[in-house]
């Protein structure tokens, strides 16, 4: 029964890891995602702006405000592309999603192992390949490293699912 209780041990850290990683990585995503917005959506406001015959109205002041306006919109574009949120983003979602299938895994080798599908020796080495694949999400993790934000939110998201989920397994519900 130890042996049991060890190899579940294993995949539920294995589990909980992956998943509080996916959280933080889909997380930090989307908040690279807002912040192309944020810089984004102005600059493509201001060249619509400045190609307007409302710029015309200005008068003398037309050259000086579409002058200024396009520095503008350059200066948001070049620290756009410089910072290049949407890439990190991209990198971020790629590797939540190695840590969702992890995560995913872990839970398919649970049910086989409690279900007596998958022995003892099986499941040592599904644990194997999976700290591998863990491994190997976790190299790829540093070229879009978390802010201690993102890893805190993504162990409240866990724990808040691992709470509902064993509210649904006893009947209650969670408030």
């Amino acid at each position: 029964m130890e042996n049991k209780n060890t190899v579940l041990e294993e995949l539920e850290r294995i589990e909980m890891n992956s998943a509080t990683c996916k959280f933080a990585h889909f997380k930090s995503s989307n908040s690279k995602e807002s912040l192309t917005l944020i810089l984004g959506i102005p600059v493509v406001v201001i060249n619509v702006f400045i190609s307007s015959t409302f710029i015309d109205s200005f008068g003398d002041y037309s050259t000086a405000i579409i002058s200024l306006l396009s520095l503008l919109a350059a200066t948001l574009a070049g620290v756009q592309t410089y910072l290049s949120y949407q890439k990190k983003s991209t990198l971020h979602i790629e590797v939540g999603n190695m840590y969702s299938e992890i995560e995913r895994e872990c839970r398919v080798a649970k049910g086989k192992y409690q279900a007596s599908v998958l022995s003892d020796e099986l499941a040592w080495e599904v644990i194997t390949k999976l700290e591998l694949k863990y491994s190997e999400a976790n190299k790829k993790a540093q070229e879009c490293p978390l802010s201690e934000s993102a890893l805190i939110q993504g162990r409240k998201k866990f724990s808040t699912l691992c709470m509902a989920n064993k509210a649904d397994d006893s009947g209650d519900a969670v408030s």
